[in-house]
């Protein structure tokens, strides 16, 4: 759908949502996760630390910051979702993730 006068070279409506600070593909997936998900992380060079999980909470469109509980303290650990490099899906709401 486009409307016309809202959007510079012919951008359609869907094109220009999409558009925001939060450009990397993780970002996006983020965006999209079930709130109680465990997941991994991994930043710039590091690898995935098998004993360190996340449970994801929330997801913050404007700012692109990434709410985390630490499940072993549940301290709270927020980061701007353009700092990843992966993140590993752990379990979907507490069910461990298929091997599909």
């Amino acid at each position: 759908m486009r409307k016309k006068g809202l959007f510079d070279k012919g951008e359609t409506v869907r094109h220009a949502k999409k558009e925001s600070k939060c450009k990397s593909c993780l970002c996006d997936l983020l965006r999209d996760l079930e709130k109680g998900t465990l997941i991994r992380l991994a930043f710039l060079e590091d690898f995935f630390e098998a004993d360190q999980e996340y449970r994801f909470v929330c997801f913050d469109e404007k700012t692109c910051c990434v709410t985390l509980i630490d499940p072993t303290d549940n301290n709270a650990f927020v980061l701007d979702c353009n700092e990843l490099v992966a993140f590993e899906i752990v379990n979907v709401n507490g069910l461990p993730a298929s091997a599909e």
